[in-house]
Order: structure tokens, then C-alpha cells, then sequence
């Protein structure tokens, strides 16, 4: 007899756990983190780089691809820095190969380090 009320008083504790917790309101959710998606064709042959960073702020393109691969840039007189290299895979201007770059499927007149990505935004490099 004495087990039988045991089990019982044990099954009862663990059912008004059950009623405790699940009337807990759930912990907020955070807002979804800022994230910008990066992707690198280096070629036909060549596996292409994808990465996902999370973004302080509005970073420029430039900033963002420097967390998906190491980046080589040129600065003009003006103070634009286009990339000539990412991942130690150089553009060859005699080759007639260069890198460019797209945001959200369209191409920029500005330069990388002169354009801010927004949260959602995605970035393809490739050497053409």
C-alpha cells in the first residue's frame, strides 16, 4: 500500500511540473542576427567560397568580405580600394581577368570599401 501511494505522489509532483513550466511564459526570442551572406567564384574549376557574417553597423563590402578570405587591395588617388586578389587568387589585368563584385544582383559604380551592406544583403565576388 505504501508503494502505491508513493507512485502515486510521485507521478502527481511530476504532472504539476509539468502544469508549472509549461504556464512559464517563454524566454523573449533576441532579434535574428544581422547577417550578410558572401560568396567567391574563383573560377570554373575551383570549388566557391559561401560565407555568413554577422554585421555591427552598416560595415562596408570590403570589410565584410576580410571576415570570408584573406583580400589584396589597390588604393587609387581618390581613395578607393578595389580588390585585386581574395584568397591569394590574383587578378591578372594582362590576362585580362579581374574581380568584380555584386550586391543583392546588381553591380555598383562604387568601390568595395565606399559601399555599406545592410542585414539580408549578399555579396558575390568573382573573377572574371
Amino acid at each position: 500500500m505504501k508503494r502505491w501511494v508513493g507512485h502515486g505522489l510521485g507521478a502527481g509532483l511530476l504532472v504539476a511540473a509539468f502544469v508549472c513550466f509549461g504556464c512559464q511564459p517563454a524566454p523573449p526570442a533576441g532579434p535574428p542576427p544581422e547577417q550578410v551572406q558572401v560568396y567567391v567564384y574563383y573560377g570554373p574549376d575551383v570549388e566557391p567560397l559561401h560565407g555568413i557574417v554577422t554585421i555591427p553597423g552598416r560595415p562596408t563590402v570590403l570589410q565584410v568580405t576580410r571576415q570570408v578570405a584573406p583580400v589584396a587591395t589597390e588604393i587609387t588617388a581618390t581613395g578607393e580600394e578595389w580588390v585585386v586578389g581574395i584568397d591569394k587568387r590574383m587578378a591578372d589585368v594582362s590576362a585580362g581577368t579581374i574581380w568584380m563584385y555584386e550586391l543583392n544582383n546588381e553591380a555598383p559604380t562604387t568601390a568595395p570599401n565606399l559601399t555599406h551592406v545592410e542585414p539580408g544583403d549578399v555579396i558575390v565576388w568573382r573573377l572574371q
